[in-house]
């Protein structure tokens, strides 16, 4: 079976939705291609080919709310916490954006990196984190790193 890349980057940025807070979560890719479903092993190898740092979050008004750090990611290694506000990715401001639109910027290819400024409850001054994007599993049985 033939599948073109941008059907299968529709499938995977619809399944790694999973990472921020919705009303429709997918966990894992299950869209239909040319009438049939790309095989487990086509899906596997695309969405390896995308990193990201393992929060889930809610937009509001001043950036992007962590709401659950995911247990063994880049986020849990570098001590982000929940109730975290990402100010800025990359030095562009999170300020308004969407949910969409904060997913895109936090994503990228594994192994790159992204930069990211966050404000913590408590700490006069902004957070700098660097972290390394990467496959981030999800554990069923436990939800967050904390």
């Amino acid at each position: 079976m033939k599948i073109s890349l941008l059907t299968v980057a529709v499938v995977a940025v619809s399944s790694l939705q999973v990472f921020a807070e919705t009303n429709s979560v997918s966990t894992s890719p299950s869209a239909i291609v040319d009438g049939s479903e790309p095989t487990e092993q086509q899906k596997k190898e695309f969405l390896s080919k995308i990193g990201g740092i393992g929060i889930a979050f809610a937009p509001v008004a001043n950036g992007a709310l962590v709401k659950r750090v995911l247990p063994d990611t880049p986020a849990c290694a570098v001590g982000m916490k929940v109730g975290d506000i990402v100010t800025q990715i990359d030095t562009k401001p999170t300020k308004g954006l969407k949910v969409q639109e904060v997913l895109d910027r936090i994503r990228g290819a594994v192994g790159s990196e992204v930069d990211l400024l966050v404000s913590r409850e408590g700490q006069p001054e902004p957070i700098k984190l660097k972290l390394v994007r990467r496959e981030t599993p999800i554990h069923k049985d436990r939800l967050s790193c904390e």
